[in-house]
């Protein structure tokens, strides 16, 4: 019998429905099917002797909230508890979701969906750069984001410390000093290096580098040739960055002794800081080495293949593919260095490397690197428009010699004319940096405590130099630059544009979303959405993509586990780049063609260059150029579950795990995250023996009733799953350092010999509605009837990204009208955007 504090809490929850008899249907409910487990007896987080009624209260909200959607579900009562009368299921679920939409409704009409929300890292450095035309990287400056939520604009999840005050010092006085190029004009270096010149290239080649066995490179006439992947041994020793800027790289390369393309790289990194980034790859044309004549004096016919010898020729030359000069320009900072590698080399067929044969023996495949002709800083004026643009007619004038300024560390060349009215400069600096840096236009006196900074600085003696540094900083500095925070209820016209500019661009609005802000015309739908269609299409649009694929599909963490180099030795940076460029790829396609989101459960393209391709087993794929392929209609890959960037994230170094991957199709496709396991239940962990199969583990996981419930949910998709190994190759059976069988397919044209072939993979499943499936083909097609599931989680995810806030209880009316309005054009994912940046949630705080 229910106790009388439940019935009283039951009966308090409902006071405001107008029949009695809700809170009579909950508690006969209740009786039936809920006392016995949550009367505070049993392990059980919910208690209805403790329930509490005071909607205000986060905690009891929150529970209330999940007793409704765990009935409205079907999840409780469990299946095997008698069934509630369906009319008195209903009726109580009508009065908790009144009263839980009322208190969500109120609590939003006072503070608003969202708190005082500030920018992130990666927005921080978007909005310093567009706003003082920069390039800096303050990656090394601020603190990363906190990762306890699904996305890092989650205002409420955000937090702000100490260490961030003083970072956004720094980052505001490292812009400045970027942005006001006080520097003599950096004179534009163009320079041919020869790569068997080079300092590191010819101490290694004379035998000068210590703690090395032996020589690896091999000299020819006029270049020389890598043969594996190492290029951190041979950076520009003379190249080292003193000036950020935009630089031209040319590179005069060759393929040496391949029969296939071989992929030239260059890279750009700081030497000391052990990082590295590729900023380009470029495919070389094979070029199979001549053979040498046959000595045997036997007649033999045109067509008789006897008479090859397979010695390659001796003169090296010979094996030379065409030279190809590639040009890239890119941004390099100070510090930097380039690192020339190579990549899709092969070895010797007997599987025998460079380390152990005398290069001029060797038969492997290399790179031939003539030389590497560096131009640059590129600059169209100087100082740059970054200095003038900030100084609003306030002239740079030249020194007659160049002077070392302590404070910068640097030298000097230029310096600022102080001007006949300092005040009048300072103002109209801030007339044109504050406005822009607060996205809207300054209220009457707004910008006269910046002015009065400057000033202040003069009357103590520094120099108008010095006023106007300190006046810039203290503008991006203030709270109006780093927070956002607009009153609550409907949103002003430029909390509009900033929220659709920091939404699709990471960064400020630009002059055209001024504009309409201007004209208050940003609610209107029709100009969001050709804002929309402009914004998408700008390159600043690739920000956006970026990063809410990093943080929604997890691809941010795509190097948090190395690929055990023996299982996987396929695995390469060139590959590692390529899947992370195929789902950005994807993911801009849908959103900018209007594709419906079932393309994320399964899609008949994918998009592919030569060295994904190859991963995939997809013939006719060449370049490293990233081009959309349509798939064969029994392709195993299509949508997102099977794209390799999303099959590494979601496994370790070593081997893969169907709960990991099931709980991710469950969190980021479906939108409905399992519940986290008991602290008293262990993980299941891969088997690295090999002598169990992660399926034949997590059966005798399942035993447990506890933990029955959610796996039976969770497995089925990362049963699926399992023909994908941890970098995201198809497979038939697993791989094992021992104990298995020799693999028959080689590599890089020799014989694998790191791994065995082990257990057989069984990709087989059952779901919780009883239909089974035999493989990932099969279970696509079961999955895309929740497709309506798929486009209402992908909704809810822009939401909160776009808005910093989570799906609140009186949202749920707004998301599922979205849903319908989107359903009518097959969830079209433009038509998501439309619809979110329309809606009431979006244009309101």
């Amino acid at each position: 019998m229910i106790c009388a504090a439940v019935t009283a809490s039951l009966g308090l929850i409902f006071a405001s429905a107008s029949a009695p008899a809700v809170a009579g249907d909950f508690e006969s409910l209740a009786k039936q099917s809920c006392v016995h487990c949550h009367d505070g007896s049993q392990d059980n987080p919910l208690n209805l002797n403790e329930l509490g009624t005071n909607l205000t209260d986060s905690d009891t909200f929150e529970m209330w909230e999940r007793i409704h959607d765990r009935m409205a579900n079907g999840e409780m009562p469990p299946e095997e508890e008698p069934r509630p009368d369906k009319t008195s299921l209903r009726r109580s679920l009508r009065a908790i979701n009144n009263d839980l939409t009322r208190e969500s409704r109120r609590q939003q009409k006072e503070n608003g969906r969202t708190v005082l929300r500030r920018l992130t890292r990666a927005e921080l450095q978007h909005t310093l750069n567009d706003l003082l035309m920069t390039h800096l990287n303050l990656n090394e400056i601020l603190p990363p984001e906190n990762a306890s939520s699904d996305f890092d604009t989650v205002a409420s999840e955000q937090g702000l410390s100490p260490l961030h005050v003083r970072a956004y010092i720094d980052a505001a006085e490292a812009a400045i000093e970027e942005a006001i190029k006080a520097a003599p004009k950096p004179e534009p270096e163009n320079k041919v290096h020869h790569f068997k010149e080079v300092k590191s290239t010819r101490n290694h080649l004379d035998g000068k580098n210590k703690n090395e066995d032996r020589v690896i490179l091999l000299e020819l006439d006029d270049s020389v040739v890598m043969f594996h992947t190492a290029s951190y041994l041979f950076q520009l020793d003379d190249f080292h960055l003193t000036e950020t800027g935009v630089y031209r790289i040319k590179a005069t390369v060759a393929s040496y002794q391949s029969d296939r393309p071989v992929i030239f790289t260059l890279n750009v990194g700081h030497y000391n800081k052990g990082y590295k980034k590729a900023v380009g790859f470029f495919d070389l044309s094979p070029k199979k080495p001549k053979r040498k004549k046959s000595k045997s004096k036997k007649a033999k016919s045109d067509d008789d293949e006897s008479d090859k010898d397979d010695t390659p020729s001796e003169d090296l030359e010979d094996r030379l593919g065409k030279f190809k000069t590639f040009t890239v320009e890119t941004v390099l900072r100070r510090g930097n260095y380039i690192f020339p590698g190579a990549m899709g080399v092969r070895v010797q067929p007997d599987g025998k490397t460079v380390w152990n044969i005398d290069p001029k023996k060797y038969t492997g495949s290399g790179i031939a690197i003539k030389n590497i002709e560096i131009e640059g800083p590129i600059y169209k004026s100087w100082p740059p428009r970054s200095t003038t643009n900030l100084l609003q007619g306030v002239k740079m004038k030249k020194l007659d010699d160049k002077r070392w300024d302590p404070s910068r560390h640097s030298h000097i060349g230029y310096e600022m004319e102080t001007p006949e009215n300092p005040r009048e400069a300072l103002e109209k600096i801030t007339a044109w940096l504050a406005p822009r840096a607060f996205r809207r236009p300054l209220s009457s006196g707004e910008g006269v405590p910046f002015v009065d900074a400057g000033m202040a600085a003069l009357d103590q003696g520094r120099s108008f130099d010095e006023a106007v540094r300190l006046m810039g900083k203290t503008i991006l500095t203030s709270p109006k630059f780093l927070f956002m925070a607009p009153e609550p209820g409907k949103l002003d016209h430029f909390s509009i544009a900033s929220r659709l500019s920091y939404f699709l661009w990471k960064s400020i609005p630009d002059e055209q979303l001024f504009h309409f802000a201007k004209g208050k015309k940003l609610d209107q739908p029709k100009i969001l959405r050709k804002q929309v269609d402009r914004m998408l299409a700008d390159p600043r649009a690739e920000r956006f993509i970026s990063d809410f694929c990093g943080q929604w599909l997890r691809l941010s963490e795509i190097d948090a586990t190395s690929p055990d180099k023996a299982l996987y030795p396929e695995y390469d940076d060139l590959l590692k780049q390529s899947m992370i460029d195929e789902t950005e790829a994807f993911i801009h396609h849908l959103f900018q063609e209007d594709l419906s989101s079932s393309n994320l459960i399964d899609s008949k393209f994918a998009f592919l260059n030569r060295r994904l391709a190859e991963h995939y087993d997809i013939e006719g794929v060449k370049g490293q150029r990233l081009r959309k392929v349509d798939l064969e209609p029994d392709s195993r890959r299509g949508g997102l579950m099977t794209q390799a960037s999303v099959l590494k994230v979601t496994a370790n170094g070593t081997n893969t795990s169907p709960v990991r991957r099931g709980a991710w199709v469950l969190t980021h496709l479906l939108g409905q995250p399992p519940n986290p396991p008991p602290p008293t239940i262990g993980s299941v962990e891969p088997d690295t023996r090999g002598t169990n199969t992660m399926r034949e583990l997590l059966a005798k996981h399942r035993d447990n009733a506890t933990c029955n419930a959610c796996h039976r949910m969770i497995d089925p998709p990362g049963f699926a799953l399992e023909s994908f190994d941890v970098i995201g190759g198809f497979r038939t059976n697993y791989r094992t350092h021992k104990n298995g069988g020799q693999p028959e397919e080689g590599l890089d044209g020799r014989k694998i010999w790191e791994y065995k072939i082990g257990l057989p993979v069984d990709a087989s499943g059952q779901l919780p509605t009883g239909e089974t499936f035999s493989d990932i083909t099969q279970y696509k097609k079961m999955l895309l009837k929740q497709k309506e599931q798929v486009a209402r989680s992908l909704i809810e995810k822009l939401i909160v990204y776009s808005t910093g806030a989570k799906i609140q209880f009186a949202d749920r009316k707004e998301v599922e009208r979205i849903l319908r309005v989107c359903k009518k054009n097959d969830y079209g994912m433009k038509t998501m955007l439309y619809e979110i940046v329309a809606s009431d949630i979006f244009l309101n705080k």
